[in-house]
């Protein structure tokens, strides 16, 4: 329209509105100059060849088509996955077309030959084909019962079809237009017309809601960097899992999907499933509760668990010294003789001082804190590398307890916080989820100074390339165990730390044999989705290629016939058409 009212400024600027409308006729002029365009683009203008069905538009240079873009020869297997048909559908309901005041008048000039159905055919089916009517159960959901809703106004309340949902390209004689809005009935027809259009026997097809246009070029390279990032990951943490647990994983997850389409509970293994055995703490937890209830009194709980730590971290002390004590007193000595001697204390040993000082900031005469000059120049070389292997070990037995909290705390976000029923028990969640946070902080400051020594004591590249600085980001909770379908986090892996001890994990703690376990199938899973894209991009090239060529042949021909007949204006036409597929096709290369 804004077209056409800059036309009766030109015909004449000082009196517009005295040039004769025209409005209706150039409509009908550009219908007709679309069909030609049409008609002349596929090859038919000027012949007595009369189009078929969706013959005046073309589909998806991408999409797999047997006799066009995929040869039909035995070695080509069309039942295999890479040659399904990925098929999206939807409507829009902002396409509505009033009813005509003539209809009789109307003259159909491209009836079912480009992308809409035939109109008498699918008026036939429409008849004599019962809708079955759907009621929704939502009162703010009306989608459903509009689709019952009767416009007596409107000859169609919208249109629907089918397309590629790879590419976004619309399938020939493939649209429908809607009556009482998207009703089963008309994409049933729309989607019987799609799988009909260039597929070959043995073909699949898959159809979802959906459409997503991008460039080849552009998803084939993303699709590269994906893979060789999913495939160091999985590398990575498939190099330390056990092999035994390797082929127990392997076979589940074959079983998994293998009986996915018949029991979809099968997929469960990639959620994770176990229920942990209580631990201290949730049986302090637990006691807490009664404590609530009154059935205890208030803090026996939290002081008896106490006091089994402090009991366990001098235990374990006390055995190891005892157990030491043989080698340097003989194996006939009397642990009963262990202890003070009556009346001798602390105060009378003059070599025992209490420091009035902060004993955690007290500096520790090691060779880290010594400088690696002072113990070259003292002898204490050996010292050095004693230091260094300790570090190691502590910054390990660190990194081991960062996993414990981080998989500890994926499990709460996952059970106890996104079910809490109750302030109450949302509160004491968090309060756990703030002790573990308390505890990763700690192991975190701990492996900082760990790393911070091992630099002090000249740790060579290949220890300081194992003990890696620890970022923030490599301190989330796991999306994969809190919320594995969470939106931007599909090519997230786990931090670097993890996969340094994967059998000892395991052995110490189920959460972690379960962490590892979802994290080892979803990663494999993620390698697989990005080894077939990038098979199937690649097919996609060679499809597009063959697409081009084929469009190139079929010119080709018409310019041979042309020459045949003599008409030089085809032929010069038909050689512009097979210059340009040929380009199209290098492109492709």
């Amino acid at each position: 329209m804004n077209y056409y009212s800059k036309l009766p400024r030109l015909t004449s600027n000082a009196f517009p509105l005295a040039v004769p409308d025209r409005y209706k006729e150039l409509l009908r002029v550009s219908r007709s100059w679309r069909l030609l365009k049409l008609l002349k683009w596929q090859g038919f203008h000027g012949r007595s060849v009369e189009p078929g069905a969706g013959e005046l538009v073309l589909f998806c240079p991408a999409c797999p088509q047997p006799g066009v873009n995929v040869p039909l020869v035995e070695e080509v297997d069309l039942n295999h996955w890479k040659y399904s048909r990925i098929i999206a559908m939807d409507g829009n309901f902002k396409a509505e077309h009033m009813l005509l005041k003539r209809p009789a008048d109307e003259l159909w000039l491209m009836n079912g030959k480009g992308f809409m159905v035939t109109a008498e055919p699918y008026k036939t089916y429409l008849a004599q084909t019962a809708n079955r009517v759907e009621k929704s159960d939502c009162s703010n959901h009306h989608a459903v019962n509009q689709t019952n809703t009767n416009r007596s106004q409107l000859a169609s309340t919208g249109i629907g079809g089918c397309a590629c949902a790879r590419h976004g390209c619309f399938i020939p004689h493939a649209m429908v237009d809607f009556q009482r809005g998207e009703q089963q009935v008309n994409m049933d027809y729309a989607l019987a017309y799609a799988v009909h259009h260039g597929m070959g026997y043995g073909q699949q097809v898959i159809n979802f809601y959906d459409i997503n246009s991008l460039s080849l070029n552009r998803k084939l390279k993303a699709a590269h960097q994906h893979l060789v990032s999913s495939s160091d990951a999985f590398a990575n943490l498939d190099a330390t899992v056990p092999g035994d647990l390797r082929e127990m994983w392997k076979e589940q997850e074959r079983k998994a999907l293998a009986e996915r389409l018949s029991n979809p509970k099968a997929m469960d293994i990639f959620e994770v499933q176990l229920k942990k055995a209580p631990s201290i703490k949730s049986v302090e937890m637990n006691l807490i509760e009664m404590q609530a209830a009154g059935d205890a009194p208030q803090g026996c709980a939290t002081w008896m668990a106490r006091a089994l730590k402090v009991e366990e971290a001098q235990q374990s002390q006390i055995n190891g010294l005892v157990q030491a004590t043989a080698t340097f007193l003989g194996a006939d000595w009397d642990s009963d003789l262990i202890g003070l001697q009556e009346g001798h204390t602390d105060e009378d040993d003059t070599f025992i001082t209490v420091s009035p000082g902060n004993a955690e900031g007290a500096i520790l005469p090691l060779p880290s804190y010594i400088g690696l000059p002072h113990c070259g120049a003292w002898g204490l070389n050996c010292l050095i590398k004693q230091e260094l292997q300790l570090h190691q070990g502590q910054a390990n037995d660190a990194l081991h307890e960062i996993q414990l909290s981080l998989a500890d705390k994926a499990m709460l976000y996952r059970t106890d916080v996104r079910h809490g029923r109750n302030y109450t028990m949302t509160s004491r969640t968090w309060k756990k989820v703030a002790d573990l946070d308390a505890t990763v902080t700690r192991h975190t400051a701990v492996y900082h100074r760990c790393r911070k020594q091992m630099v002090a004591l000249g740790a060579d590249s290949s220890i300081l390339d194992q003990y890696q600085p620890l970022d923030k980001k490599d301190l989330i909770v796991s999306t994969t165990v809190t919320e594995p379908n969470a939106r931007g986090h599909r090519h997230d892996s786990l931090a670097w730390f993890w996969t340094m001890d994967i059998p000892k994990d395991t052995n110490r703690n189920d959460w972690m044999s379960e962490f590892y376990h979802v994290h080892w199938l979803r990663a494999k899973a993620k390698q697989d989705r990005w080894v077939e894209e990038v098979e199937l991009l690649v097919s996609e090239h060679q499809w597009t290629h063959n697409f081009f060529n084929h469009r190139a042949g079929h010119w080709a021909e018409q310019a041979a016939e042309a020459a045949q007949i003599g008409d030089r204006s085809l032929g010069c036409y038909a050689a512009r058409q097979c210059d340009m597929y040929n380009k199209l096709g290098r492109l492709c290369k």
